[in-house]
């Protein structure tokens, strides 16, 4: 079965929050909000590559 996403992009205090919290208690299975704040809170830093991994990755 596939998974569907949904992107929600907007200024901040733009109700995306809402929007979510609302998809969440409406739509039928399991719908996760990981925002672009969560992002780094909940994956290891060894999964989030960034100028620190490009440098190792490319020589000092």
């Amino acid at each position: 079965m596939a998974g569907q996403i949904i992107i929600l992009n907007g200024a901040p205090r733009s109700g995306k929050s809402s929007i979510a919290r609302a998809i969440q208690e409406s739509f039928d299975g399991v719908w996760l909000n990981l925002g672009v704040d969560v992002y780094e809170q909940a994956t290891p830093a060894r999964y989030r590559p960034g100028i620190a991994a490009w440098r190792r990755a490319s020589g000092p």
